[in-house]
């Protein structure tokens, strides 16, 4: 297993056998994604898609949790005094070059990825007066070719694209 530099600890990579994991590392956060995560992530992925020793990319978080999303506190930051105020527009824009870079190549990347939720799901099941809960790990699998949902109590869902 080859430990890979991210520039970060907030975003952890390895090589094994042809499976590059990536792991959100900020569980003190819930893995919200911080600005260098972002970035790490970004560069991994682009890495990633091109390098022919990685067949698969693996994303996890680190903790009880996957990722909360984008840090609001760092967000707030960047408008309540932390750094000079970001006009709304140049915001918006930041904002979507960034998910291009990170979400959008997760799902465009012409190799399998696959998200593995370290605490998994709580699914709902049954009539409203006596609702049947089931908590599981989760792995969503994008394939170039298709999409799969498996949780190992039930059959996987697989939808082509």
């Amino acid at each position: 297993m080859a430990e890979i530099d991210t520039g970060t600890n907030d975003l952890l990579a390895c090589l094994d056998d042809g499976v590059l994991t990536l792991t959100l590392n900020r569980p003190e956060a819930r893995n919200a994604m911080s600005g260098p995560m972002n970035d790490a992530l970004a560069d991994k992925l682009a890495w990633a898609e091109l390098a022919p020793e990685v067949k698969v990319v693996v994303l996890t978080g680190a903790g009880q949790g996957f990722c909360a999303g984008g840090d609001v506190k760092i967000m707030d930051s960047r408008n309540t005094g932390a750094g000079q105020p970001v006009a709304i527009d140049e915001a918006i824009h930041r904002q979507r070059v960034n998910q291009r870079a990170t979400s959008g190549k997760l799902f465009k990347i012409p190799k399998p990825t696959i998200a593995a939720l370290p605490s998994g799901v709580r699914l709902y099941t049954g009539p409203p007066e006596s609702p049947l809960w089931l908590t599981t790990p989760l792995a969503i699998v994008n394939h170039p070719l298709l999409t799969a949902w498996m949780v190992p109590q039930l059959s996987p869902v697989i939808t082509p694209k």
